[in-house]
């Protein structure tokens, strides 16, 4: 690949949202633009050009322009899918296209001159439709920023946007790579484990040694290996995972701060205020009113 057509990123990102399906559905489509879906909860079907992908949670799913397809869940449970609909280069056409939901020859002639180029073809880049990886976290956790920054609109939104947008599919390449060389380590999959662990438990107060013993290694050689492979330190992890749960309990439940507060192990709703601002810049009552 190209370094400067990857660092020259200035996307344009149209739809960003979490979406929550709780009835079965059958998307029959072709995109004009691309669609990028983390699988978070339950199970879809992907299917192109009759070659079917059985997904499941932590599948990264990825559909190019002018590519049919058929994204289904025949089941009544939950299916969490985050996703964003985007073009990787903003051009004069990016604000006037939407998201199809038609197939092709359902198509008008204008409608037909939408479609986006496929970028990833032209600099001979094959990304597969669906990509699961050692520790699909790290990709969630900067596809859910994209998504908050893309709603809240902050000041500067535009260059956060691309900021993590660029790192996003850093991280997809950086994945990519190590599972094409086999770097599959068996400390690699001890820390694969213990970050699903750590999302598994995030309500609870987690501390060093409740990792260590998980990975049964010392602090000194778990911590800076743990810094090598995810590029924080586990503290700075467990934070950051930590603030997005407070934000999701905030934004998208009807409990009050100081319920948040307790299910999350803090002593107080101050201490929980405290925290949050410190980490996040905004108090807890700046995300629950933006909802209200």
């Amino acid at each position: 690949m190209n370094e400067n057509n990857f660092r020259y990123f200035t996307p344009y990102i149209r739809v960003a949202r979490y979406d929550h399906q709780t009835t079965a559905f059958k998307f029959e489509r072709t995109l004009w633009d691309y669609e990028l879906i983390y699988l978070e909860k339950g199970n879809m079907r992907l299917t192109i050009n009759n070659t079917i992908y059985n997904c499941v949670p932590g599948d990264i799913i990825l559909i190019r322009p002018k590519t049919p397809h058929i994204l289904q869940s025949n089941c009544e449970c939950e299916v969490i899918q985050p996703h964003i609909h985007f073009d990787f280069f903003k051009d004069e056409y990016s604000e006037k296209i939407y998201v199809s939901f038609v197939k092709e020859n359902k198509m008008t002639k204008n409608q037909k001159k939408w479609f986006r180029n496929d970028f990833l073809e032209e600099i001979n880049l094959d990304l597969p439709p669906v990509m699961h990886f050692n520790n699909p976290y790290t990709i969630r956790e900067i596809l859910y920023k994209i998504i908050d920054e893309f709603n809240l609109e902050h000041p500067y939104s535009e260059y956060f946007l691309q900021a993590y947008f660029i790192e996003l599919f850093a991280e997809i390449f950086r994945n990519l790579h190590n599972k094409n060389n086999e770097i599959n380590s068996k400390h690699l999959t001890e820390l694969t484990n213990l970050v699903k662990y750590i999302h598994e438990n995030i309500d609870t107060n987690l501390s060093l040694d409740d990792l260590v013993r998980e990975v049964k290694l010392s602090k000194f050689y778990f911590s800076r290996l743990f810094k090598n492979v995810y590029n924080m330190s586990p503290h700075k992890y467990i934070s950051i995972t930590r603030l997005k749960r407070a934000k999701e309990l905030i934004q998208f439940t009807d409990l009050q701060i100081q319920e948040i507060a307790n299910k999350m192990n803090f002593e107080s709703p101050q201490a929980f205020a405290r925290w949050f601002k410190n980490l996040d810049g905004k108090s807890p009552n700046y995300y629950r009113n933006k909802n209200s």
